[in-house]
């Protein structure tokens, strides 16, 4: 079986609906053992360079065809041979596999059209790296078809792409002509690539004594600024400071209005900030393509593990806590809770601080509880129920969870600090949070 030949267009158009990403059956193998993934390659090479050989379920034939636009800014299309049993079961499917291997993506079909912002998500090891690697060219894929049309840009593997002896200003220059830029535009966007990168003199030293941020900085800076008709961005963001992540994402907002970007994330509110459309995978394949991001994102949490923890001196139990609403909540709704719990007699008085915490555990909004006279809480020992407004929920969409700590008022120790209480979700068109720090406000019945 011969593989299907792609032509791009001659010259790019700026259609807003115009698809930029088409992937069609992509699948790709890979084997546990080095010593018969070695074996397993000798035998794929001789058989593609056996012309008598048929290129059927193995087969990895593939062929390029393209021209290019104004600064070489058409990619070719690439096209690899089909499933032979696309619309096979999985099972059968399975039946090409040699011993040791198996699947780290398996068709996988989509189109991504400019102005549209892919979010990838799933559990490591689910196969998203692996995919954008091949859509960026770096690794080959055993199965399938990809069209990319236009300039790629991509941050996929942190340093990736960089010679490492060559100064980050020496590797500006590789990089974009990499993407078909010549010299002289290269020096036209170079000024904006530094700035953006926040690198200062350190420019013109080699890139292998940077630092994970710095090669962040630059890789993000090179790949967003040269004018990419498609973006692929993976988890390496997350290696940045919390500063220069915020400026990506705004790049990445801007550039999503007249370019195709593919997000891979664990932060599900960057992804339902920012994309309007989230693939969910695992074990390689696509579990749900959804427009809605919701849907996806829900059934990613019901994937994950949901875990408590304890610190703390344990004067203080928490005997039960109740979230109003159950478990989904709408932005700007009134959060009420009712949690009952015990202080130690060992203690004098205890003060009581809750916090709505992110799927990280890390702490958004900071809720110091008072009584209905404005004034902190003074928990005696005993056994309380509070009923607890945490005012208005302001924060983006996404999956939280409570923290509710108890610490002695005249030590400062800490009593208690319970994570992971009461997860719960947020629906919002909001991008930015609320206030950082409020009070709750709560009334209570001891006895």
């Amino acid at each position: 079986m011969h593989p299907e030949l792609v032509t791009p267009n001659s010259s790019l158009s700026t259609q807003p609906d115009e698809v930029l990403v088409r992937v069609d059956g992509v699948s790709k193998k890979f084997c546990r053992s080095l010593k018969k993934s070695l074996w397993y390659g000798v035998c794929d090479i001789a058989g593609e360079l056996n012309p008598f050989a048929k290129h059927g379920a193995r087969g990895m034939d593939h062929r390029h065809r393209g021209g290019s636009a104004e600064g070489g800014s058409i990619s070719p299309a690439t096209s690899y041979p089909p499933l032979a049993t696309h619309a096979a079961t999985a099972e059968a499917r399975d039946k090409d596999l040699r011993d040791g291997e198996f699947y780290a993506v398996r068709d996988v079909s989509f189109e991504l059209r400019r102005g549209e912002c892919l979010g990838l998500i799933g559990h490591n090891g689910a196969g998203k790296t692996t995919l954008l690697k091949i859509l960026n060219g770096l690794i080959k894929p055993d199965r399938g078809r990809i069209e990319m049309n236009g300039r790629v840009g991509a941050l996929i593997a942190l340093g990736a792409g960089f010679n490492p002896i060559l100064t980050g200003r020496e590797n500006i220059y590789i990089n974009g002509s990499v993407l078909g830029l010549s010299k002289k535009e290269i020096d036209e966007k170079i000024d904006e690539i530094i700035e953006f990168a926040e690198i200062g003199d350190f420019i013109d030293m080699p890139v292998q004594n940077y630092s994970s941020g710095m090669s962040v900085r630059l890789g993000f800076s090179i790949a967003s600024s040269l004018s990419p008709d498609v973006l692929i961005l993976d988890e390496v963001l997350a290696v940045g400071d919390t500063s220069f992540v915020i400026k990506c994402l705004n790049r990445v907002r801007n550039l999503s209005a007249r370019a195709a970007v593919i997000l891979v994330s664990h932060n599900m509110q960057s992804i339902s900030s920012f994309c309007t459309r989230v693939i969910l995978m695992d074990h390689g394949c696509v579990m749900i393509d959804a427009p809605n991001s919701s849907e996806a994102i829900d059934r990613y949490f019901e994937m994950v593990p949901h875990t408590t923890h304890e610190t703390g001196s344990r004067e203080a139990v928490i005997e039960s806590i109740l979230l109003e609403g159950g478990g989904k909540l709408s932005h700007g709704s009134t959060g009420r809770l009712e949690l009952k719990f015990s202080i130690s007699s060992s203690v004098e008085a205890a003060l009581i601080t809750i916090y709505i915490a992110d799927e990280t555990m890390m702490p958004l909004v900071c809720m110091p509880v008072h009584n209905e006279h404005g004034d902190l809480l003074r928990c005696k020992p005993g056994t309380h129920k509070l009923f607890i407004s945490l005012g208005s929920i302001d924060v983006v969409s996404g999956k939280y969870s409570l923290i509710v700590s108890f610490i002695e008022e005249s030590s400062k120790r800490i009593l208690l600090r319970s994570q992971g209480l009461t997860e719960f979700r947020v629906f919002s068109e909001k991008v930015h949070s609320g206030k950082i720090i409020r009070p709750a406000t709560a009334r209570m019945e001891s006895r």
